[in-house]
């Protein structure tokens, strides 16, 4: 069941809540980030192109006496490729 939640139940400003579902035990959040990397960590570029992302689940805190997870691909980190800069390079994402 998708459930109507407020837009900031995780209380994190970096990152944007985009579904919550809730099952009898559990709160399964998928968010996203709001401001996501532009730009090489090494050069500065901001030719970059994805080159792979993996989903991220996150466990927090209970709330309302439920499990919570929450389900980003930006949680961690996201891999990019730099066109100047070369070499593969991680993007720094928000933290959680």
């Amino acid at each position: 069941m998708t459930t109507a939640m407020p837009t900031n139940i995780l209380n994190l400003p970096d990152y944007k809540v985009v579904r919550v579902e809730e099952i009898d035990h559990d709160y399964h959040i998928t968010a996203e980030a709001s401001n996501p990397p532009k730009a090489c960590v090494a050069c500065g570029s901001e030719r970059l192109i994805g080159h792979g992302r993996n989903e991220q689940v996150i466990r927090d805190m209970p709330t309302h006496g439920k499990r919570v997870a929450i389900y980003s691909f930006e949680a961690l980190r996201a891999k990019i490729l730099c066109h100047r800069g070369g070499p593969q390079a991680l993007a720094q994402s928000p933290k959680i």
